[in-house]
């Protein structure tokens, strides 16, 4: 345990030792929106993406934040098995992004 981790509560001590041992040591990078989510899109009748809105958080990262950050429960309005923003499943959309040319960590 680093210097200074030791004085953490013992679930933070756990936490740190647990992101330290199964951190990638590499990441591919890409712009990343920093809020994608349901409300941050608009689509036409026919379900094609249109835009993406408010790009204030923007940066650069690791492209499953965004897509972990859209199954986040909070924006599932309801509908729990609906994981995607409440609107898809988690293997519609890791299939999908696969097939847009997106790599889909494991």
């Amino acid at each position: 345990v680093e210097a200074g981790v030791a004085d953490l509560s013992p679930a933070l001590t756990f936490c740190f030792c647990w992101l330290d041992k199964t951190c990638p040591s590499e990441v591919t990078t890409s712009l990343i929106h920093g809020d994608f989510r349901i409300g941050n899109v608009i689509v036409s009748s026919e379900s094609r993406l249109l835009s993406v809105l408010d790009w204030e958080m923007a940066h650069i990262g690791d492209p499953m934040e965004d897509l972990g950050w859209l199954m986040a429960g909070a924006w599932r309005f309801g509908r729990p098995e609906q994981e995607v923003g409440g609107v898809g499943t988690k293997d519609q959309l890791l299939t999908a992004y696969a097939s847009a040319g997106g790599h889909v960590d494991a």
